[in-house]
């Protein structure tokens, strides 16, 4: 079977990580794992992705400039942004910066598949 999407995945919290990747693996999608924002914003700028699913809170770089900076750029990658700040004022900010959806954490497996299912394009 084809993959179905390749996915960019920037989180620096391994556990995390290797539970996402495995379950996304599982459901046949290409994953690449960055811990950075810096990393994860220069796959941004020269990778070919179909969904980023960027930290929030990243150690170099906040997702949120990561990915306001790939905006800025002319990127078009969808955003799906994981992180454990759920009021409405930080998800508007998101929101402003590009991000096309949020999953607070800690999430589900569900709720993670929700989202990347309703940001990829379905295989033909």
């Amino acid at each position: 079977m084809d993959t179905v999407a390749k996915i960019l995945l920037v989180e620096d919290d391994q556990d995390i990580a290797d539970n996402a990747m495995l379950f996304l693996k599982h459901r046949k999608h290409n994953v690449l794992h960055v811990t950075s924002g810096l990393d994860g914003l220069e796959q941004l700028r020269y990778g070919k992705f179909d969904l980023a699913i960027l930290d929030g809170n990243l150690p170099d770089m906040d997702g949120l400039d990561v990915c306001k900076t790939f905006r800025e750029e002319g990127g078009t990658t969808p955003i799906l942004m994981a992180t454990g700040r759920s009021d409405s004022s930080e998800i508007q900010k998101g929101k402003d910066a590009g991000v096309n959806a949020y999953i607070i954490k800690p999430y589900s497996l569900a709720d993670l598949e929700q989202n990347v299912g309703a940001l990829v394009p379905a295989a033909p």
